[in-house]
């Protein structure tokens, strides 16, 4: 465990604190704009604030497909850089098969999530400088989903927070099934495009199935359960892709053994 916090640690820090991962926020921020400019310019059929631009944007545009893109763009052809150069021999050795495998999986989840999140939520802030934050009797998106308006009485930021942990969440269990394709086939293209492809691919799919499974209920914020609980929701979308994780994440793993096992060349 300790080896595995110390990688975790180290792909942090070489992720984060990096131009590629600034680079990606800050595209994620100009998609955020390019996919609502719409919205600011035309309004939202009731008043214009930033929580209606920012659920306009979210479930009327494709924008979380780009966001999947470019919030895999800090980690998720790590390994391939890894593979390609050989610096996984010198990784393994100092932190062990076990915990590069565990270090890289949660470093990808922990950039890949920050650079949605952060890209969101610097939109939000540049939105503030020309809208209100929201109002409770015109909002759209308390309308579509009464469920949320609970969070909203608490307060409008935990309302808008809600709904871009999810979309952040769901940028990251993308970004680890990009890290896994990227053990099969190791080449840098290849694994930054998987995660834009296989979201495409998952999300149109489920739109023909029950809503406990269609992302893109779940990632709108949906009342998926019908229990009316917001929180509820929230833990069920939270296991729904740490399930998705934890499968590729293994996937990844043994697939890695493998390749450092030269089973696989």
């Amino acid at each position: 465990m300790g080896r595995m916090f110390s990688s975790w640690k180290a792909d942090c820090n070489r992720f984060i604190f990096n131009s590629r991962f600034w680079l990606s926020v800050f595209c994620i921020v100009a998609i955020c704009f390019l996919s609502s400019s719409y919205y600011i310019w035309e309004g939202t059929g009731g008043i214009t604030t930033v929580s209606n631009i920012l659920y306009m944007t979210i479930v009327f545009s494709n924008s979380i497909i780009l966001l999947v893109l470019f919030a895999s763009f800090p980690a998720a052809s790590s390994f391939c850089s890894d593979w390609n150069c050989q610096y996984i021999r010198c990784h393994v050795s100092r932190s062990g098969i076990k915990g590069y495998i565990g270090g890289r999986i949660l470093s990808c989840i922990t950039s890949s999530f920050l650079a949605c999140f952060l890209g969101i939520l610097l939109f939000v802030l540049i939105l503030l400088t020309f809208f209100p934050l929201a109002n409770a009797e015109r909002d759209v998106s308390l309308n579509a989903i009464p469920t949320l308006h609970k969070l909203y009485l608490i307060s409008p930021w935990l309302y808008l927070i809600y709904h871009i942990f999810i979309i952040s969440l769901a940028t990251a269990t993308w970004s680890v099934v990009g890290l896994c394709i990227s053990a099969w086939i190791p080449n840098r293209f290849i694994a930054l495009l998987s995660p834009f492809i296989c979201y495409y691919i998952l999300d149109t799919f489920s739109l023909q199935l029950p809503m406990l499974i269609n992302f893109y209920h779940i990632n709108k914020g949906t009342d998926i359960l019908n229990m009316g609980n917001p929180w509820l929701n929230l833990l069920y979308i939270i296991a729904i892709y740490t399930v998705l994780m934890a499968l590729f994440g293994c996937l990844f793993g043994r697939t890695v053994k493998r390749r450092v096992g030269n089973e696989i060349t």
